[in-house]
């Protein structure tokens, strides 16, 4: 069986007090005991004989009798012979007692510490006074003191050492009660709330957005505080891994899906593709221009299919260099996305301006993938201007300085209303958070996977006159960043 901290504590400190009571009673009682029989006794017969030296009167046995009233017990006095009694001179006892007393006297010699007269047992207490002048000698006083009176006495004693002890008992049962109380209190709140907690999960309750967090009861102990911030921790990381957990069963769910839309969707675009190119070859230039801007989305609209399959693979995943190509140009990627979104932007009444610094070095990577990544940035930033507005696509190098050699900086700033998350601590950058209400949240997603694949980064900056998205790419030549000498 498990003993509760409560129980545990009240039986400690109870056996601790009832042992450190027992001990203290035990000196207590064997000292109350001395105490009872010196006070009693020694001291009694000691200050009436000093008394009585004080006052110079004749010892009598009147005086003797009323001795006895005062100190509880019969006195006898003897002329003082160098510490012997040598003859009794008087005495508070009747004539059988004093007799009988006398006898015991002579068979000691001397007088004894115990006597029995009529039956009964007494201790024998005694000290000498000054000299009296009627008998030309100091005399000893006798005090007897009964036995069984000093045992009740004793007893007194003894019961008020025991109450006392038996009420110390009590008063540490209190208090460990108390102190056991408030710790038990705050643990068998906190095991509560995460019982309840626990329950939320399991009847996926807890999977609603409410918080699961606990609470401490006020005036807990400090190590049950840590107790409960260490617990929150740990929510916090069940919470991260649940939200992770989530997002990779989203992402197998789409990658699923991701194989059948392909397969059924690039074998039209390969009929397409090559349909174009027929009619291309002899159609006349303005034709063959349009042409060759739809074959060219067609590889563009294939590359997104293959990005859709690297989500469920992971191919192509942040990291994996494929910036081995042919130098990209990316102002002429910028203008082929303006000539292609020409109508949409007309249609949104957005007006799109490009600004690229002169001189502009090539980057490494795919030309089609960073067409898209410029692509997609567009499409974000004419969707945020539901009501119009004005889209620069600009170039140049990057800010700062990298070990790995020069970068070039490509941006999107919009006019929109800027980047609102839904959640604070939300990187728009993973899969499947967006700002808008149908938004997939794979577009940024994607743009990501492929900056990092040509060993790149992407970023943004949003403010509430807008948001500006950029990327950066290592530039081809990064000599010719570098001023010269």
């Amino acid at each position: 069986m498990r003993w509760t901290i409560r129980t545990r504590m009240l039986t400690v400190v109870n056996l601790l007090v009832l042992a450190v009571g027992i001990s203290v009673g035990w000196v207590g009682i064997h000292a109350a005991g001395q105490l009872v029989e010196t006070r009693y006794t020694n001291d009694a017969v000691r200050h009436a004989a000093t008394l009585a030296g004080q006052m110079h009167v004749p010892v009598t046995d009147m005086l003797l009798v009323r001795l006895k009233t005062i100190l509880g017990g019969d006195v006898c006095a003897f002329a003082d012979d160098g510490g012997r009694a040598a003859k009794l001179l008087a005495s508070s006892l009747d004539a059988a007692a004093r007799a009988e007393f006398l006898r015991q006297v002579r068979e000691a010699d001397g007088i004894p510490a115990e006597v029995r007269l009529g039956g009964l047992a007494y201790s024998v207490s005694s000290a000498s006074t000054a000299v009296q002048p009627d008998e030309g000698g100091a005399v000893r006083l006798c005090l007897l003191t009964s036995k069984s009176w000093l045992a009740q006495e004793r007893r007194h004693a003894a019961q008020r050492i025991l109450l006392a002890t038996a009420a110390a008992v009590a008063a540490a049962t209190l208090l460990g009660l108390w102190l056991s109380l408030s710790l038990t209190r705050p643990v068998l709140s906190l095991a509560g709330q995460i019982s309840g907690l626990s329950r939320k999960v399991e009847d996926g309750t807890g999977n609603d957005g409410c918080a699961l967090d606990v609470t401490v009861p006020p005036g807990a102990p400090a190590e049950i505080e840590q107790f409960a911030c260490a617990f929150r921790g740990l929510l916090r990381q069940l919470e991260q891994s649940r939200e992770q957990l989530a997002r990779t069963a989203q992402l197998a769910a789409l990658g699923r899906l991701s194989a059948s839309v392909v397969h059924e969707l690039r074998n039209p675009l390969s009929g397409i593709k090559m349909n174009a190119q027929l009619v291309a070859d002899g159609a006349p230039p303005e034709t063959a221009q349009s042409l060759a801007l739809i074959i060219r989305e067609v590889e563009r609209m294939d590359l997104y299919l293959q990005e859709l399959l690297g989500l469920a693979s992971g191919a192509g995943a942040a990291g994996s260099r494929e910036n081995d190509g042919a130098p990209v140009r990316l102002e002429e990627a910028a203008r082929s996305v303006l000539a292609l979104l020409e109508g949409r932007l007309r249609h949104g009444r957005v007006t799109a301006v490009a600004e690229f610094a002169p001189g502009l070095p090539a980057v490494r990577g795919d030309a089609n993938k960073a067409r898209q990544v410029i692509l997609n940035l567009v499409l974000n930033a004419v969707e945020a201007m539901t009501d119009g507005g004005r889209i620069r696509l600009s170039a140049a190098p990057a800010p700062g300085s990298v070990e790995d050699g020069a970068f070039i900086r490509f941006s999107v700033a919009d006019s929109g209303p800027g980047v609102v998350l839904p959640d604070s601590g939300t990187d728009i950058f993973d899969p499947f958070v967006s700002t808008r209400p149908k938004g997939t949240g794979l577009g940024l997603y994607i743009c990501r996977r492929i900056i990092g694949g040509m060993g790149g980064r992407i970023g943004y900056d949003s403010t509430l006159q807008g948001a500006t998205f950029w990327f950066e790419l290592p530039a081809a030549d990064p000599d010719s960043l570098r001023a010269p000498g």
